[in-house]
Parts: structure tokens; sequence; C-alpha cells
């Protein structure tokens, strides 16, 4: 069985990942951050909505707690 692997399910970047480049608070445009994700949520709710009432459409998965955390 495969481990949990949470940036691959959802496609993040590993911090380990040689293409990935940390940018400072003080440099992110927080405006144009925004205004990408709402474009990008938009987008997916005009996938969802095209599909019909009775489709089945993909729902963003979590990760569920670890039971031997809590103890």
């Amino acid at each position: 069985m495969r481990p949990y692997n949470l940036p691959a399910e959802f496609g993040m970047k590993s911090i380990l990942d040689p293409s990935f480049r940390y940018v400072s608070s003080s440099h992110t445009d927080l405006r144009k951050t925004f205004a990408r994700v709402r474009r990008e949520q938009a987008a997916a709710n005009a996938r969802n909505a095209a599909t019909g009432p009775h489709a089945v459409v993909r729902l963003d998965m979590r990760r569920a707690p670890s039971l031997t955390s809590v103890r």
C-alpha cells in the first residue's frame, strides 16, 4: 500500500522540489493571489455547472486526522 502523499494528491509542490522558489511575504502580491484563486474557483464552478444537476463532480480531498495522533 502506498503511503498517503499530500503534495502529490493535491498537486502541491514540495519544498524539496528543485523548482520550488520561496517568496517572502514582503514580495507577495495578495491582490494577484486572491484574483488567481477567484478565477480558479469560478472556472471550477463553471465546469461543475456545465455537467448538469445529476452529474458526479470531483470534490477536493482532505486528509483525515490520524487515529494514532489522538490519545
